[in-house]
């Protein structure tokens, strides 16, 4: 399990340091979560001069931090994304892992390729009704 300081390994001590105070700054009721590819992205604003849009996108099967973006004027690395790190080490992380794990267990891969065989199946099905149809007794289109 990673420590908040490996995870936190792409800021530097000092942005860290300075991190601690943003937390409580974060507009907790902007926070949004997009799963792609097996990534999280993390997006929240967060007050600092202005309010600045954050993201972090974590990656649960390495567990580590594997990008982070800032409207504020350091763009990369900055403040805000490390208080929005560490606020998802503390409080979504665990979750986040859970779920990439779960999706990786034979129960939910079987489950999928049930999935991925009924959907087969019903176009197998679908394409030979409709080659079964009697082109006669299709309703006519008319072209406009």
């Amino acid at each position: 399990m990673s420590s908040l300081i490996n995870f936190l390994s792409r800021f530097s001590t000092a942005t860290i340091q300075r991190s601690l105070s943003y937390a409580k700054h974060i507009d907790r009721e902007t926070i949004e979560f997009f799963e792609e590819s097996g990534d999280v992205t993390m997006y929240a604003q967060i007050e600092g001069t202005d309010y600045y849009d954050t993201a972090i996108t974590y990656n649960p099967k390495k567990d580590r931090l594997i990008d982070d973006d800032c409207t504020c004027p350091v763009r990369y690395n900055c403040k805000h994304a490390a208080a929005l790190a560490r606020l998802f080490f503390q409080e979504y992380r665990q979750e986040f892992q859970q779920r990439s794990a779960e999706s990786q267990s034979p129960r939910s891969i079987a489950k999928r390729q049930q999935g991925y065989d009924q959907a087969q199946r019903w176009l197998h099905d679908f394409k030979r009704q409709l080659e079964q149809t009697d082109p006669e007794h299709l309703p006519k289109q008319t072209l406009i």
